[in-house]
C-alpha cells in the first residue's frame, strides 16, 4: 500500500516538473519574440504592413494621341515611372474637337486630369478663360536657363508662363535631291537669298506644250508655313501685342505679291488644284518628284522616309531676309496644368520631366519634334543626317508663330481671303484691306 502511494507521488512530481518546464519554455519563447520586436523597432502588425507594397500615385494625363499606339507616349511613361517608382501615368484620349471639348470639361468641374496636352495656339484662349494654371511659381531660374529662349517667349502671356513644351517645330526648306541632281543644279547653300530662291525655282520648272509639268516650289495655304515669307519681307500678320492687323503694310503686301507672282507671273508654283493631283499633303508633290522644294518642319521627313521607295532629300535653311537676317518661325506644342487639379506639385513634377532634359531627349529620339531643352544630346540626331544641323541651328534664331486670343476666327478669315488671292480672284490690295478690316474686329473681340 505504501509502495503504491510512493509510486503515485513520484509520478505526480514528474508530471509537475514537466509542466513547469514547458511553461517556462513558452514564457522564454514569448520573451525572446517580444525582445526581438523591440530591438527591430516593429511589432508583428507593423511587420505585416511593411511587407505590403505602397500604393503608387496615379498621374492622369489627357491628350489627343492614342497612348496604345504612340511609342513616344509609351517611352515617356516608362522613363518617368523609372525615375519616379512611386508614381504611374494613366493616359486618356479625346479625339476630334479636342480643344473645345476639354475647355467645356474644365468649365464643368469634376475630376480633372493632372496634366493635359494643348496646342500653342490654344494657350492664350485657355489662359484668358482661367482654364489652365499659371506655372510661374514652379519655374526656377535654372529651369528657364535650360530652355531655348523662343520656348519661354512662345508660352509666356503678360509675363506669366502658362505651359511647357511638348516639342518644338521650326521651319527649313526640304529639297528633292534627285530632282536637283537630274537637273544638274547645286542645292541651295546657307546664306542664299530670296532672289537665289526665285532663280532656282525658274531653273527647276519645266513646261510642256505651254503648260508647267514640274515646278520649283509649293506650300499648301496654311498660315504657319506662309508666315516665314512675311518675315522674309519684314512683314507680319499682326502686331507684337496681338491687337492690330499688319497685313496691309508695304512689307506684308510685298510678301503677298511675291507669293502671288510665283503662281501667276513666274509660274514656278502650282495652283492648289494642280498640286493636289499628286496628293493632299503639302509634301506630296515633292515626294512625287513634281516639285523641287517646300517649307516644312521635322515631321515632313516622315513623308520622304516612308515613301515607297524612300525619296532622297536634303534639308537647307530658309533664304535670308532682305537685310541678311536668318529667318524661321517656331510652333510649340505644349503640356499644361488644368484648373482644379488635386495636387499641383505632382502635376508640376510630370510637367518638369516632360519639358526637361530626359523627356525632351525622348521627344528628339522619337522625332516628335525638336527639343525645348538645350541640355538634350543631339549627337545621334546629327550623326543620322548631318543636314539635321539646320533644324537644330534654327532653334537659336526662330521666332514664335503669332498665337492670338481669337486666333481660330482670325486665321479662318485669313485663309478664306488668301484663297481669293491664290485663285486669282482678288488683288493683293483687296485681300490686304479685307483682312485688315475684318481682322481688327476679330482681334477686338467683336
Amino acid at each position: 500500500m505504501k509502495q503504491r502511494l510512493f509510486t503515485k507521488l513520484v509520478t505526480l512530481m514528474l508530471v509537475c516538473f514537466m509542466l513547469f518546464t514547458l511553461i517556462g519554455c513558452v514564457q522564454q519563447s514569448k520573451k525572446v519574440d517580444t525582445d526581438d520586436s523591440a530591438a527591430t523597432g516593429r511589432t508583428d502588425n507593423a511587420a505585416a504592413t511593411t511587407s505590403q507594397p505602397a500604393e503608387k500615385i496615379t498621374v492622369k494625363v489627357l491628350s489627343w494621341w492614342d497612348a496604345t499606339k504612340s511609342t513616344a507616349l509609351q517611352n515617356l511613361k516608362a522613363k518617368f515611372e523609372e525615375l519616379n517608382p512611386n508614381m504611374k501615368i494613366e493616359f486618356t484620349q479625346i479625339g476630334s474637337g479636342y480643344a473645345d471639348k476639354v475647355i467645356t470639361l474644365i468649365a464643368g468641374g469634376g475630376d480633372m486630369p493632372d496634366v493635359m496636352m494643348l496646342a500653342m495656339d490654344q494657350v492664350p484662349r485657355y489662359a484668358n478663360a482661367g482654364a489652365i494654371q499659371d506655372l510661374t511659381p514652379y519655374v526656377s531660374d535654372e529651369y528657364k536657363a535650360s530652355l531655348y529662349p523662343l520656348v519661354l517667349n512662345a508660352l509666356t502671356i503678360e509675363g506669366k508662363l502658362y505651359a511647357v513644351a511638348r516639342d518644338v517645330t521650326t521651319m527649313v526648306m526640304f529639297c528633292n535631291k534627285k530632282m536637283f541632281d537630274d537637273a544638274g543644279i547645286p542645292l541651295p547653300q546657307p546664306g542664299w537669298t530670296v532672289n537665289d530662291f526665285l532663280d532656282i525655282c525658274k531653273k527647276m520648272t519645266k513646261v510642256e506644250n505651254g503648260k508647267p509639268v514640274q515646278w520649283g516650289y509649293y506650300n499648301k495655304l496654311y498660315p504657319d508655313p506662309f508666315y516665314d515669307w512675311f518675315l522674309l519681307f519684314g512683314g507680319d500678320y499682326v502686331s507684337a501685342d496681338g491687337k492690330k492687323v499688319m497685313m496691309n503694310t508695304p512689307e506684308s503686301k510685298a510678301a503677298m505679291q511675291f507669293l502671288h507672282d510665283l503662281i501667276f507671273k513666274y509660274k514656278v508654283m502650282p495652283t492648289a488644284a494642280e498640286a493636289e493631283q499628286f496628293g493632299t499633303s503639302g509634301t506630296a508633290p515633292v515626294v512625287a518628284g513634281k516639285v523641287a522644294m517646300t517649307i516644312g518642319g521635322l515631321s515632313a521627313s516622315f513623308d520622304f522616309d516612308t515613301a515607297t521607295p524612300p525619296v532622297e532629300y536634303a534639308i537647307v535653311p530658309l533664304p535670308v531676309s532682305n537685310d541678311g537676317k536668318k529667318v524661321s518661325h517656331a510652333f510649340v506644342n505644349t503640356w499644361c496644368m488644368p484648373k482644379g487639379v488635386k495636387d499641383p506639385k505632382t502635376s508640376w513634377k510630370l510637367l518638369e520631366f516632360l519639358s526637361g532634359k530626359e523627356g525632351q531627349q525622348i521627344v528628339l529620339n522619337e522625332k516628335m519634334g525638336l527639343p525645348a531643352s538645350k541640355q538634350v544630346d543631339t549627337s545621334g540626331f546629327l550623326a543620322a543626317r548631318p543636314d539635321n544641323k539646320h533644324l537644330i541651328d534654327s532653334l537659336e534664331y526662330a521666332v514664335p508663330f503669332r498665337t492670338l486670343l481669337y486666333g481660330s476666327a482670325f486665321y479662318k478669315m485669313w485663309r478664306e481671303e488668301m484663297e481669293f488671292l491664290f485663285a486669282g480672284q482678288k488683288s493683293v490690295d483687296e485681300v490686304a484691306a479685307a483682312i485688315e478690316t475684318q481682322g481688327n474686329k476679330i482681334l477686338a473681340g467683336e
